[in-house]
């Protein structure tokens, strides 16, 4: 067939063909046009009815990090945010995970909030964790990106709104960090006076 002095007609008939039997988005998938077969199927209701079709691009686009505006337009237009959602997690998409749980699973935001601060420690992006943890009020996960991240102000600021128990733990380590700078006047009681032991054992 590649030779065939015909072929570009046998391809342009075939696609016709296709177009008269609206199913172009099959050659457009095979062909690795995803975008392409997305935006069609969004224009057509009985499209839009086929799930496993839908399915079929969602998983396509998912897999070629193509999901951001596609898969949110499609899942928005069969209403179907639950899709939307996971379909967006598949790709740490967090940003667009959060926005879509405040409108559509206001109960699931603490819990991403969580998630997203997993994610950046995991990518080593523990400043832009914290306040993620904050959101999530997961108190011990702030400290500790807080601290991993050198954010000595914050930790303090954090430290001073848990329990004693709790602060209790960490305020030697934050003490120690101000110590080695030989900055012995903080103005925070719990934190002196573990500098006070600092500088005594010092």
């Amino acid at each position: 067939m590649m030779g065939h002095p015909a072929l570009e007609n046998l391809r342009r008939d075939y696609y016709q063909w296709l177009m008269a039997h609206k199913r172009s988005e099959q050659p457009n998938l095979k062909a690795g046009l995803p975008t392409k077969a997305a935006w069609l199927v969004l224009t057509r209701e009985e499209l839009l009815a086929n799930t496993e079709l839908v399915e079929h691009i969602t998983m396509t686009l998912i897999m070629g990090e193509l999901y951001e505006r596609v898969c949110r337009d499609l899942f928005e237009k069969i209403r179907n945010p639950q899709r939307a959602l996971e379909c967006y997690c598949k790709v740490n998409a967090f940003m667009k995970v959060v926005e879509l749980a405040r409108l559509a699973f206001p109960v699931e935001v603490v819990r991403l909030e969580e998630a997203w601060g997993d994610y950046l420690v995991q990518q080593k992006q523990l400043d832009a964790a914290i306040n993620h943890y904050i959101e999530a009020r997961c108190s011990i996960k702030a400290i500790e990106a807080a601290l991993g991240a050198r954010q000595w102000k914050k930790a303090i600021y954090i430290l001073d709104l848990q329990d004693r128990n709790t602060a209790s733990k960490y305020y030697p380590r934050v003490a120690q960090h101000y110590a080695s700078l030989q900055e012995y006047e903080v103005r925070r009681s719990p934190v002196s006076a573990a500098l006070k032991q600092c500088s005594a054992e010092q």
